[in-house]
């Protein structure tokens, strides 16, 4: 994600630089041969770094994969939580979501949105063939769900508008990877995800479109 690590004290750069370093070096690796084919050590081994590193930075090797979700958990939180005064949920959602793509951004990997990689269609084949990092998947989606939902106040209504949210979001996601796995360029992604993106918030808007509206000052 472009532009997160700008602010940050030097300390700080450098063990998230580290943290990148690893993760890159974990998923050439896991690309090349396989998640379920490297082990931890190795991953160490080709980063130049101990085993416990690895863990430091990581908890689990799944996590090697998908390095960025706290980051994108972040970014959502703060963008519901900031949004514009008069703006509701789904609007700030879905204005976010069509000015982040753009064809630069999902060829080379930076797409906020998604969990990508360089080598897109080589990273999500690999995501694919590996059981662990589907479920991985999964518990991440459900974590974001969690962290969309506390970001609104935690009530039921919060949680049931950060699922459907988050619904929208993966679906929108799972066509992106579908469409480049079958070769699309990102300019044909595009003409695909952005009429259906615009199609799906206005659907939802149907439903929650003035919830987290905040109602204007009493003139009085």
């Amino acid at each position: 994600m472009r532009g997160v690590d700008a602010d940050l004290p030097l300390r700080e750069r450098k063990k998230r630089k580290t943290r990148k370093h690893i993760s890159d070096v974990a998923t050439r690796l896991f690309i090349r041969r396989g998640f379920d084919q490297v082990t931890v050590a190795e991953v160490a081994a080709a980063a130049d770094v101990a085993k416990m590193t690895v863990f430091n930075y990581f908890p689990s090797k799944e996590d090697l994969v998908f390095d960025d979700a706290l980051l994108v958990e972040r970014w959502m939180a703060a963008l519901v939580r900031d949004r514009a005064p008069g703006m509701s949920v789904v609007e700030a959602v879905r204005a976010d979501f069509l000015a982040s793509l753009n064809p630069r951004d999902l060829a080379d990997g930076e797409w906020r949105y998604g969990r990508l990689h360089g080598d897109l269609v080589h990273f999500w084949r690999m995501v694919e063939d590996s059981p662990a990092l589907r479920a991985r998947e999964h518990q991440l989606a459900e974590r974001m769900a969690h962290v969309l939902a506390e970001s609104l106040g935690g009530s039921l209504q919060d949680r049931v508008v950060a699922s459907q949210l988050c619904a929208v979001l993966t679906v929108l996601d799972g066509e992106i990877r579908r469409l480049v796995l079958a070769g699309e360029t990102p300019e044909a992604v595009l003409a695909v995800i952005v009429p259906a993106a615009e199609r799906a918030f206005e659907g939802l808007a149907n439903g929650l479109r003035d919830y987290g509206r905040a109602a204007p000052p009493d003139a009085g």
